[in-house]
């Protein structure tokens, strides 16, 4: 059986070695292939768990063990990083644990090199390294994004990214993160304002958007708008409301009548109507009724500006004029209830009791709340029933 077996493998020397040969050149590529794609998988595999190893390391040494992070652990962690990139250049979890590590030792400027040259800019990657290093070292971290230009835009950005979907310790500090990377730029202080406000920490806010007026850059807000914010701070958030701060912001707000978009100026000019009036309406009627015009005509969609335009007519005696006005904002929004309660105030006015009846009504379905629509229609069912 052997001899047989040798027998026929003589044969197949004999048929097989000249096609060998004669394809000798082919095979020698095809195998030369294959032993560089058996290479570049392993030396990724390589690179690959080289990387977690060391990402171990680079964990522990930042956030368990301080007393371990010392200049011979911060060179042993760079090593293995390096020998990660030896298997594989272009691995970029291995790119970044290089920065992080180069930039923790305080050669920034080799990390910023690393950095450019890997040109990933996502705000993924910026909040995950600026995650690992900030915990490390925070002047490092500063001094590592200023090296390489990134700005304090970025970290905005990312703490809109946060805001909408995170906690509010996450986009707070971005935002901070980003007053420091960039400590004069308005529309980093305006976006830690913005977020104070929605969580109604008052004072918080307010110094946020003092600190954002007083600031040299804007990118995406106006030179008014920390001052409109600011009004609407002391006018909303703070109990009692500061009316005679909230007046003075809104008037540096429109002097310098530098707004972002269309709707925060003609939002603007009404909160400064709304201060007058709740200052003294009767006093201050004819700048309330300008006030009102200018949002209008800045945005003719305004409902606020239109009803209290209207009612700032109403005490002028202009009722046809507020009537108009009141008409606009139902045909605007027609669930607004202060529209259909203030259009009955125009009816009862003329005398119109059943017309304005049937207004108090309308408002009092659209808000159950609305105790002054329930006081008229007490008032007017009983002259209704009196007839």
């Amino acid at each position: 059986m052997l001899d047989k077996k040798c027998k026929h493998s003589k044969m197949l020397d004999t048929l097989q070695v000249p096609i060998l040969f004669k394809h000798a050149r082919w095979i020698l590529v095809i195998v030369a292939f294959f032993s560089i794609l058996v290479f570049e998988s392993s030396s990724w595999l390589i690179a690959c768990a080289w990387t977690n190893v060391t990402n171990i390391f680079l964990n522990h040494t930042v956030f368990a063990s301080p007393e371990v992070s010392e200049q011979q652990q911060w060179r042993r962690i760079e090593s293995l990083f390096q020998q990660a990139l030896f298997f594989h250049p272009t691995n970029q979890s291995a790119k970044r644990g290089m920065v992080i590590v180069l930039a923790l030792q305080g050669n920034v400027e080799s990390a910023a090199e690393i950095w450019r040259e890997f040109g990933n800019t996502d705000l993924p990657i910026i909040a995950s390294v600026s995650s690992i290093m900030e915990t490390a070292d925070p002047k490092a971290t500063i001094d590592f994004w200023r090296t390489v230009g990134t700005t304090g835009q970025r970290f905005v950005d990312v703490g809109n990214k946060a805001l909408e979907n995170g906690p509010f310790e996450v986009a707070e500090k971005w935002y901070l993160q980003a007053t420091t990377v960039e400590p004069d730029l308005a529309d980093a202080w305006f976006s830690l304002g913005i977020l104070y406000e929605r969580h109604n920490m008052a004072k918080k806010a307010d110094l946020a958007y003092r600190r954002a007026s007083r600031s040299s850059k804007f990118i995406t807000i106006g030179k008014s708008s920390p001052f409109c914010r600011r009004g609407w701070v002391n006018l909303e958030l703070y109990s009692p409301p500061d009316l005679k701060t909230a007046l003075a912001v809104y008037d540096r707000a429109t002097t310098l009548n530098d707004f972002a978009t269309d709707k925060e100026a003609a939002d603007c000019y009404f909160y400064k109507a709304e201060t007058l009036s709740r200052i003294d309406m009767a006093a201050n009627l004819d700048t309330i009724v300008l006030l009102s015009q200018r949002a209008i005509r800045i945005n003719p969609q305004h409902i606020l500006s239109r009803v209290l335009l209207g009612v700032a007519y109403m005490k002028q005696g202009r009722f046809v004029e507020a009537e108009s006005e009141f008409v606009q904002a139902i045909e605007i929004s027609p669930k607004y209830s202060w529209a259909y309660y203030y259009l009955g105030q125009v009816y009862e006015q003329r005398g119109e009791i059943n017309q304005a009846f049937e207004l108090y009504k309308q408002a009092l379905a659209i808000n159950p709340q609305l105790t002054s629509a329930r006081d008229r229609l007490a008032v007017l069912q009983e002259i209704i029933n009196s007839r």
